[in-house]
């Protein structure tokens, strides 16, 4: 699974920039980010994954850690940055709207014996 993240993306999406973000307290991996540049429009960022180590989530590391993700993506000329969440992931869906991410739809995913409904959420960045 860990060597897709670093190539997957959507079928729409196959010349954008990818890139996958690791986040290290000293040399252990605590937390990975997945983004898209410029997708689906050029200065729109698409975070497709950002998972923290379990031990560390509710200690504010989410919250520094988008913050400074935001400062950056800011800085390479980015305007926004979408996400999606499950729409039975009711606290994911929480943390984003508390981050200031407001929903702008839904997408139903076809997962083969099963589908998902994903709620789509979007922020503006600091200019």
């Amino acid at each position: 699974d860990g060597l897709l993240l670093l190539d997957e993306r959507p079928e729409a999406a196959p010349d954008v920039e990818k890139l996958v973000l690791g986040l290290y307290d000293g040399p252990c991996l605590i937390g990975v980010m997945d983004l898209l540049k410029d997708y689906p429009a050029a200065g729109v960022w698409q975070l497709g994954l950002m998972l923290i180590e379990p031990e560390r989530r509710r200690s504010g590391i989410g919250a520094s850690l988008l913050g400074a993700l935001e400062d950056w993506i800011a800085g390479q000329g980015g305007r926004s940055l979408r996400l999606g969440v499950v729409e039975q992931n009711a606290a994911g869906h929480r943390f984003w709207a508390r981050e200031g991410f407001r929903d702008i739809g839904t997408v139903e995913q076809d997962l083969g014996p099963f589908r998902r409904t994903v709620l789509r959420m979007e922020r503006a960045l600091p200019i």
